[in-house]
C-alpha cells in the first residue's frame, strides 16, 4: 500500500514539475554566444516555421517575417495562413518576448508530443520541435534560458511585488531577505531544484547603470539562498533589462 501512494505522489509531482517547465522561448542555438548582427526584429529563420493545427497534425501554413514595402528591414512579423494559393497574411503581435535590444523570440505556452504551441495558451498554432532544431534554434524553457544566460545579462530582477530569497528551495523554509526592485541584483547559479535556483544577491546603493560610485563602494552586501524563479503557471518570477543600460 505504501509504495503505491509513493507511486501517485512521485507520479503527481512529475506532473507538476512538467507543467512547471511547459513554457519557453524559440532562440537561435548559438543565441548567449551572439551578436544578433544577423538577425532583424524577431527570431526566425527567413523560410519561416511550418505551423501545425495540433501536434502530428496537419500543416496549416507558416509563421515568418515579412518586408515592410520601402524599408530594407523586417520590421513586421507575420503569420503566412494557406487559403487555397493565396496566403493570408495576419500580423503577430502577441507572444513575443524582447530578449536584446529591439531583438524578441516567440514565446512557446505547450510542450506536447514534439511540437511547442505558440501565440497564446488558447491558439491551435504548433512548431515541430525536431524541424526548430533543424534551422538551427531550439526550443528551450525558461529556466534553462535565464541559467544558460546569466551573464548576458546585466542580471535578474524580482518581479512586483517582491520575492523572497529563502535558505533552502522549500516554500517553507527560513525567508533571508525580500528582493525588490532593480538594487538587488539576482545572479542565478547553475544548481537549480525543480522550478527553484541558487543564486547570489547583490544589493546596490544605486543600479550600476544610474550612479557614478564605484563598485567597491557601491555594494551593500552580498547574500546568497534559494530563490523560486519560476512560477507554478511556468512563466519567470524575475525580469531582466533587455536593451542593457
Amino acid at each position: 500500500m505504501k509504495s503505491v501512494i509513493f507511486a501517485m505522489l512521485f507520479s503527481m509531482a512529475s506532473i507538476g514539475f512538467s507543467q512547471t517547465h511547459q513554457n519557453g522561448l524559440i532562440i537561435p542555438k548559438n543565441f548567449h554566444n551572439d551578436s544578433f548582427s544577423e538577425y532583424c526584429c524577431v527570431f526566425a529563420p527567413i523560410e519561416g516555421f511550418n505551423l501545425y493545427d495540433a501536434p502530428n497534425g496537419n500543416k496549416i501554413g507558416k509563421v515568418l517575417q515579412k518586408q515592410k514595402a520601402n524599408l530594407a528591414l523586417t520590421e513586421l512579423y507575420v503569420i503566412a495562413l494557406a487559403n487555397g494559393n493565396t496566403p493570408i497574411y495576419k500580423k503577430f503581435d502577441q507572444g513575443l518576448t524582447e530578449v536584446g535590444y529591439e531583438i524578441f523570440a516567440m514565446s512557446f505556452y505547450k510542450n506536447k508530443d514534439g511540437f511547442v504551441k505558440i501565440f497564446d495558451k488558447k491558439s491551435s498554432y504548433w512548431i515541430k520541435v525536431s524541424e526548430i532544431e533543424e534551422m538551427g534554434y531550439k526550443a528551450t524553457n525558461w529556466q534553462d534560458f535565464l541559467i544558460e544566460n546569466k551573464d548576458k545579462f546585466l542580471g535578474y530582477y524580482a518581479n512586483k511585488p517582491g520575492l523572497n530569497l529563502r535558505s533552502e528551495p522549500l516554500k517553507s523554509a527560513k525567508v533571508l531577505k525580500t528582493l525588490r526592485g532593480d538594487l538587488f541584483e539576482i545572479k542565478l547559479q547553475k544548481e537549480a531544484e525543480g522550478n527553484w535556483n541558487k543564486v547570489k544577491v547583490i544589493k546596490y546603493q544605486e543600479h550600476p547603470c544610474k550612479g557614478n560610485l564605484t563598485n567597491e563602494k557601491n555594494i551593500e552586501y552580498i547574500l546568497e539562498g534559494w530563490i523560486k524563479t519560476i512560477d507554478d503557471s511556468g512563466t519567470p518570477n524575475v525580469w531582466y533589462y533587455a536593451r542593457g543600460c
